[in-house]
């Protein structure tokens, strides 16, 4: 494809983009119709932010009215690399990758030997109009996508392909803490409870979609003994989803159900009640 005067080789296509390659760069061109999320000028400016160049990563501009980043040798990224990174770019930036658990978005680089975000469309962040319009807001959208997760979830189940699961279990317990809880020092939180977060929220959310499975109490005492625990919880969580064994589950937050909370909850939840010892339906609505 001729493109600003050059000849670009056609690379491949995701959902949202084509992809074409000349030299040591990369061309990326929305599908129509283009959304807010795949602005040329967002999308540069989101992988340079994200892709720090004082990591080594060499910046993303834009070309002939597109965005153009280098192209990377390398190769996909694990799980657990897929994981810290969803976390790190978290912590650093603010911003949560909502696809990194897809193929091909995130790719370790044999030159800067660290991980890449080659695609930056769907790292929301709190705050940013496009983002707020598209993700904290859209509630249709964010059905939608939390159903896709849990699909996928499901998959990597009944194939044993555990650890795959990994990365969503991340995206959704950092999505449930950025939009509920205030005070959580994320800093400080061991990476394992916050994926027993997640696996929670996962098991929660079959139960609320399969009424013959085993009820989850999830209310904000057990989120914040699960988040601020120092025992390891996790194997035992962990157990539970690769056996699927809800009734364990169930019974490993009964045991935390009426502890003492220690987060501060989203106001307009925290209003409700009167001591943040909040019942497991007030807690179904910040889903």
């Amino acid at each position: 494809m001729i493109i600003g005067g050059q000849n670009w080789k056609y690379l491949g296509e995701g959902s949202y983009n084509q992809v074409y390659r000349r030299g040591d760069k990369v061309i990326k061109i929305a599908k129509p119709p283009e959304e807010p999320m795949d602005d040329p000028v967002r999308a540069a400016r989101v992988y340079n932010e994200i892709n720090s160049e004082e990591n080594g990563y060499s910046q993303a501009a834009l070309y002939a009215g597109k965005w153009v980043s280098p192209y990377i040798k390398g190769h996909e990224t694990s799980p657990q690399q897929k994981v810290e990174y969803i976390l790190k770019t978290y912590l650093q930036h603010g911003r949560l990758i909502l696809d990194a658990y897809c193929t091909g978005n995130l790719l370790f680089s044999t030159s800067t030997q660290s991980v890449v975000c080659v695609d930056p469309g769907l790292a929301v962040k709190r705050g940013s109009i496009a983002s707020d319009n598209y993700w904290y807001s859209d509630s249709d959208w964010r059905k939608t996508f939390k159903e896709e997760m849990i699909g996928w979830i499901n998959t990597y189940q009944k194939e044993k392909k555990y650890e795959m699961a990994l990365p969503i279990f991340m995206i959704m317990a950092l999505d449930y803490i950025d939009r509920n809880i205030y005070n959580q020092d994320l800093q400080n939180t061991p990476l394992n409870n916050i994926l027993s977060l997640g696996i929670l929220l996962y098991f929660y959310n079959l139960s609320q979609m399969d009424h013959t499975r085993q009820k989850i109490n999830l209310s904000f005492d057990v989120i914040s003994t699960i988040l601020s625990s120092h025992d390891d919880l996790y194997t035992s969580i962990y157990k539970c989803f690769k056996n699927d064994n809800q009734e364990k589950l169930a019974e490993i937050c009964g045991t935390y159900a009426g502890a003492q909370s220690l987060l501060f909850f989203a106001q307009s939840f925290s209003e409700k009640v009167t001591n943040l010892h909040c019942t497991e339906e007030i807690v179904a609505t910040m889903l």
